[in-house]
């Protein structure tokens, strides 16, 4: 098991929850006794994923999207990745082929050192998770719960009552959303959340100006964010870079990303350098905003 899992488990409360799932909970005393293998390729529900992570073992969530021989030739490069590879990820694919992604764990603790701090989160948290886990907005919350010793709330997909029922039940403070999420949520219950949730990310797709005042409106925390798979889910908080995050704009509109979140490469291919170069068009403010004006996903490519 690579070191770095182990010592935030072993930093956290034994007795707190770290996985809270749908017919089970994980405290985090249980680690130790959970198999440890060096790569786990998961082709299963939300539990099995969350499971998965939880062993600190080599991780690719096969998403699926994949079609058969996306799925094959990624299965055979994941055999060979390197072994600082926490997680095997892929992008959308929704406009181009899909990539999949490696994060070593120096990513992964980056980024969710990074977003940790944003968003205040501690011990005694609980970021319920109903983005999938096979994608890297859902992916990240359970790593950054237990660098922080909090709880993962994983949710089997996203059905907007059960979302409603557990902000009470289980007192979530955290919750990550897409914007369409957020538009039903709105829709099923236009009542201010309950006190407990502090911070609501929302990322993804662009958030349309008045979906995000209705939020704001309806008592909402919701925090816009930017990043992709290629960054550890996040770059901006509230179109501010996130400290230790670079962002430039090419002659062609495009964003550069230089963080210490970014991916090691794509799965079978050499590693990257500084910068992310994406295909995304927008633009970074004299206050330093970054304003994405239109994205294309899974047609990030990388050079130094």
């Amino acid at each position: 098991m690579p070191p770095l899992l182990p010592l935030w488990l072993r930093r956290a409360d034994p007795d707190a929850v770290a996985l809270r799932l749908p017919d089970r909970l994980i405290r985090y005393r249980e680690s130790p006794s959970l198999a440890c293998k060096k790569l786990q390729i998961i082709e299963g529900t939300a539990s099995e994923i969350a499971i998965a992570f939880f062993t600190g073992s080599t991780v690719f969530p096969l998403s699926p999207r994949l079609n058969p021989p996306h799925r094959a030739r990624f299965i055979a490069l994941a055999e060979e990745s390197p072994k600082n590879t926490a997680l095997i990820i892929t992008t959308s694919g929704s406009e181009n082929a899909p990539k999949a992604i490696r994060l070593t764990w120096r990513s992964i603790a980056a980024g969710a050192r990074m977003v940790n701090r944003a968003v205040h989160l501690q011990a005694g948290d609980v970021w319920l998770a109903a983005l999938p886990l096979c994608h890297i907005g859902g992916a990240m919350i359970p790593y950054r719960c237990w660098r922080a010793g909090a709880t993962a709330l994983i949710h089997h997909g996203f059905q907007p009552d059960h979302v409603l029922r557990d902000l009470n039940i289980h007192r979530v403070t955290h919750l990550s959303l897409v914007p369409v999420m957020l538009d039903r949520l709105l829709e099923a219950d236009p009542t201010p959340p309950p006190p407990s949730l502090r911070v609501v990310l929302v990322g993804g797709a662009n958030l349309d100006p008045s979906l995000h005042q209705r939020a704001l409106a309806a008592g909402w925390p919701v925090v816009p964010v930017y990043g992709m798979t290629e960054t550890c889910a996040t770059a901006t908080f509230f179109r501010q870079p996130l400290p230790g995050v670079r962002c430039r704009v090419t002659s062609s509109h495009t964003l550069d990303i230089a963080t210490p979140a970014r991916m090691a490469g794509y799965l079978g291919e050499p590693d990257i350098d500084e910068w992310v170069i994406t295909q995304d068009v927008g633009e970074i403010t004299a206050s330093g905003e970054v304003h994405v004006a239109s994205r294309t996903a899974a047609s990030w490519k990388t050079n130094s």
